[in-house]
């Protein structure tokens, strides 16, 4: 399985299928190609003015709808294809979606916050996505198709990148920036949200994200399911 296997299946039996992965591939890279530094932007409004917990929450959501649109779509054409309503595909998902969802967000958090600093331009912050996306893709491709095997080391390599971006944020100093803004705006809560202006130190975005994580309602229900099974055992035993 792979790439050449991917080829092979829809280029030549099932042409109209070809085509439709094509396109909404193509869609998915022109908005997060063209439209990337909008992305970012949006990414960084949501984490500052929402808070961690609804941006996790935002990129859980919005991580499943590609896969589950390729895994269809590759369904329709090879019957064994582990449909997106199986037990097994949602075991694969929520494994890469837990952990993408948490170093994705501390990437996120990196990218913009090595921007915030002043260390990284508007131009190489886009460049860095583009590296991002493109981990996203190439794993996306082999995820679409079933072929785990190729899939898992990709996935891992892009959340050691997002990891690092945020290690190396945290580590860098912030250099001096200056805004240029009259009084009315600068003391406007939306200005104050989008730019490093406020006093004091903000919690860290890894306890931040390690509290959305423990807090998202399918982990919390499954926590309160192990606590219980756990009481549930331990008054068993007791003599």
């Amino acid at each position: 399985m792979g790439l050449s296997w991917w080829w092979t299946t829809f280029m030549p039996g099932a042409p109209v299928m070809w085509a439709a992965a094509v396109g909404y591939s193509l869609a998915l890279n022109v908005f997060h190609g063209v439209f990337i530094d909008t992305w970012n932007t949006f990414q960084n409004r949501i984490g500052k003015q929402r808070g961690l917990q609804y941006q996790t929450v935002f990129n859980f959501l919005y991580g499943q709808v590609p896969g589950m649109i390729f895994r269809l779509m590759v369904w329709t054409v090879v019957a064994n294809t582990i449909p997106p309503w199986a037990l097994a595909y949602w075991r694969d998902i929520g494994i890469a979606t837990i952990i993408g969802t948490f170093c994705g967000t501390l990437g996120y958090q990196g990218l913009n916050g090595l921007y915030d600093k002043g260390i990284l331009s508007r131009g190489w912050r886009s460049g860095f996505q583009q590296v991002r996306d493109l981990f996203f893709t190439l794993g996306g491709i082999f995820f679409g198709t079933g072929a785990m095997a190729y899939f898992w080391p990709i996935f891992f390599i892009q959340q050691g990148l997002d990891v690092a971006l945020y290690i190396v944020s945290r580590r860098l100093a912030k250099r001096s920036i200056a805004y240029v803004a009259d009084e009315k705006l600068a003391s406007n809560p939306d200005f104050q949200g989008m730019y490093p202006v406020k006093p004091g130190v903000e919690e860290s975005p890894l306890k931040q994200a390690a509290k959305a994580i423990l807090e998202f309602l399918p982990i919390k229900l499954t926590i309160s399911l192990v606590k219980y099974l756990y009481r549930l055992l331990k008054k068993k035993s007791r003599p």
